[in-house]
């Protein structure tokens, strides 16, 4: 494997790049050994309120750096990873999340001046509200970097395929990420429609919510649900964590089938140590 990209995130102080001649010294002797180093930016926030307003105020600041910097010392692009639901707000309010995602991001991209990279879920182009606010800034990206965060091939290429077809039909390139860093086991649990049951359904007019009791719950009228079973699922499914050989045997092998699309543009490693 062959290392030709790098993301940094970026101290910034005061409003500004912090340590800016060292950073362009360092961009000077990567971009020697033909490695183009990228900013990163992202959280979960920054699509609303002062969230939104940090994100501006540090795109802005690293725009200054690059404005000011030598031709051989710039930055070669900025990449957003902003993962809105994650934020507790998502499962209340998604369609209005993923508009402001995506008008965050045309914000972004003018501040900036130049296409931008984009970090997405690989489930984010099956969500409807997810695939719109796609389509919105799509005209200004030039890479999709898909979190195609699992470590069967099949599993891979089945949740790589969609983004590829959609980078080949809107002519953007697409980088299939994969995790290498912890990722804890997870449990996941399934309840069933119910009379009594320990979890209730609770409609709002723009969302629902579940209520979890340690306690049964019975009422006249409600979506009652009870506890049916648990399964474990894994880290070991999503993430190559301490299998560096597996990591590089798997992305040997995609080589081989990736290409077929004209907008496979590489692989990205998260969390290499």
């Amino acid at each position: 494997m062959q290392l030709n990209r790098l993301y940094l995130q970026l101290d910034i102080a005061a409003g500004e790049v912090a340590h800016p001649e060292l950073l362009g010294t360092f961009l000077t002797e990567a971009a020697d050994a033909g490695i183009a180093v990228f900013a990163v930016e992202g959280d979960p926030q920054m699509v609303r309120g002062d969230g939104r307003t940090n994100a501006l105020a540090r795109t802005s600041a690293i725009s200054r750096f690059q404005d000011a910097a030598m031709a051989n010392g710039r930055l070669a692009g900025i990449q957003y990873d902003i993962e809105p639901y994650i934020s507790p707000a998502y499962a209340f309010d998604r369609q209005a999340i993923w508009k402001d995602w995506s008008y965050t991001l045309e914000e972004l991209h003018r501040l900036w001046r130049s296409n931008i990279e984009v970090v997405v879920p690989f489930w984010l182009i099956d969500d409807v509200d997810g695939r719109d606010a796609i389509e919105r800034i799509q005209s200004f990206v030039s890479s999709f970097t898909v979190m195609a965060y699992r470590t069967s091939d099949e599993v891979i290429v089945e949740a790589s395929e969609p983004w590829l077809n959609f980078g080949v039909l809107h002519g953007v390139n697409i980088i299939i990420a994969l995790e290498s860093g912890p990722v804890p086991d997870e449990v996941h649990r399934t309840y069933v429609r119910s009379n009594t049951g320990t979890a209730e359904v609770v409609r709002f007019s723009e969302a629902d919510a579940v209520l979890v009791s340690d306690k049964p719950i019975s009422l006249d009228r409600g979506m009652i649900y009870a506890f049916s079973h648990e399964i474990k699922v894994s880290g070991d499914r999503i993430s190559f964590k301490g299998k560096l050989p597996l990591l590089l045997a798997t992305i040997d092998r995609l080589r081989t089938t990736f290409p077929s699309w004209r907008s496979f543009s590489g692989f990205a490693v998260h969390g290499l140590r």
